[in-house]
């Protein structure tokens, strides 16, 4: 955001923050990650491709500042060649209509969707390179302390229907936690 003077991008930057997941330490929009003050301001649709979207709050998204995955990862030169319309749009879309982690920290399309929903859900793996070997480490650490933590309860949540853990896990039961889709994912999906 080259044109925009420091106190407009802080002001851009707070605003994304408060529409943010996870806290204070506020979520990676793509991946989930805990990333407080290490993040940086996404253009969805690169400015390079679409420099009307450059100032479209559609288009910004706080991101992680990993290069092997999510923004960075997205828009470097190797990667370039995928359409943004094709991706989930995490403002307008919910991933989890498209998404489904499983507790070996892998995220995979949805079976339950539509063939189209299905394919933007794997360019969106593989364009953000959601599936990255940490990534999975660390969606399956999740995973493994949530079970740890919670050993008697899981023993019991067992015996509830999909549908009662569904209700039970409901979609804020896990936001002040580092990849919260994924754990209550793995909470739903006992059997």
């Amino acid at each position: 955001m080259g044109e925009v003077a420091r106190a407009q991008r802080a002001e851009i930057r707070s605003a994304l923050e408060e529409m943010s997941k996870g806290g204070p330490d506020h979520l990676c929009n793509y991946c989930e990650s805990r990333i407080g003050d290490q993040c940086h301001i996404e253009h969805l649709t690169p400015r390079s491709k679409n420099g009307k979207l450059t100032y479209s709050w559609a288009n910004l998204f706080l991101s992680c500042n990993s290069t092997q995955h999510c923004g960075h990862y997205k828009d470097r030169a190797g990667n370039r060649g995928y359409t943004p319309a094709d991706l989930i749009h995490p403002d307008l879309e919910d991933p989890d209509d498209f998404l489904q982690f499983s507790s070996d920290g892998k995220v995979h399309p949805r079976d339950d969707v539509s063939a189209d929903a299905q394919r933007r859900a794997k360019e969106t793996i593989k364009v953000l390179n959601l599936n990255c070997k940490k990534l999975v480490g660390a969606r399956q650490n999740a995973v493994r302390s949530l079970r740890q933590q919670s050993l008697d309860d899981l023993d019991e949540l067992e015996k509830w229907s999909v549908e009662e853990r569904a209700e039970y896990f409901g979609i804020d039961s896990f936001e002040n936690y580092e990849y919260p889709t994924a754990m209550r994912h793995f909470c739903t999906s006992l059997r």
